[in-house]
């Protein structure tokens, strides 16, 4: 294993804990202030399609911004495991079309269709165990979100995450894509540029 490697590993690890030492009322409380202020940026607001993710136990919660995206009527992406690695978006108007998929992660059923994602307008809220001021991210290992970021640079990436897990600077490999926005319970910042 590379130091790099070895360096995300033991990252990997401490930020793992922290969310594991966390109370449910803290967690409960962040993750609220969290999915209100995502939806009040204009990031947000300006969107007419949002790729999101259904949280797991120990990710930051997005029910109340999947809910909040569905009755502003915006077209909602989630993600979908495919083979080697892969992701895709289907489009989903529901909870009720959700069903656990790989890792025990609810995904889109087989009756979503795969979303085209367009050239403009398309936001990406992408999970992460933590974020730095570059908007580079540590991702939990599996490279799903590396690879299709990297296949669709076009869209607006906004991080995601606790504000105890936004440091200063994270391991980072050439090919990886940095968000332009990050949010956290306390501040929505842009980290660079406009978006582009």
């Amino acid at each position: 294993m590379s130091d790099l490697q070895t360096e995300k590993q033991q990252l990997r690890q401490y930020y793992r804990t922290f969310r594991q030492q966390r109370t449910s009322s803290e967690k409960t409380a962040c993750d609220l202030a969290m999915q209100e202020r995502f939806c009040q940026s204009a990031v947000y607001r300006q969107c007419d399609l949002l790729l999101a993710y259904a949280a797991t136990v120990a990710e930051p919660e997005t029910e109340w911004i999947l809910s909040q995206a569905w009755q502003d009527e915006k077209i909602v992406g989630l993600p979908k495991c495919l083979p080697n690695r892969q992701m895709v978006f289907c489009q989903v108007t529901s909870s009720q079309q959700l069903q656990k998929g790989a890792y025990g992660i609810l995904e889109p059923d087989a009756g979503c269709p795969v979303l085209e994602l367009p050239e403009m307008g398309c936001v990406c809220l992408v999970p992460g165990l933590a974020f730095d001021h570059d908007g580079y991210r540590l991702g939990y290992g599996g490279g799903y979100y590396d690879r299709f970021l990297q296949q669709h640079p076009q869209l607006i990436r906004v991080g995601y995450c606790p504000s105890a897990c936004f440091t200063d600077r994270l391991p980072r490999e050439e090919t990886d894509l940095p968000v332009q926005y990050l949010i956290t319970e306390k501040t929505e910042e842009e980290l660079y540029g406009s978006g582009t």
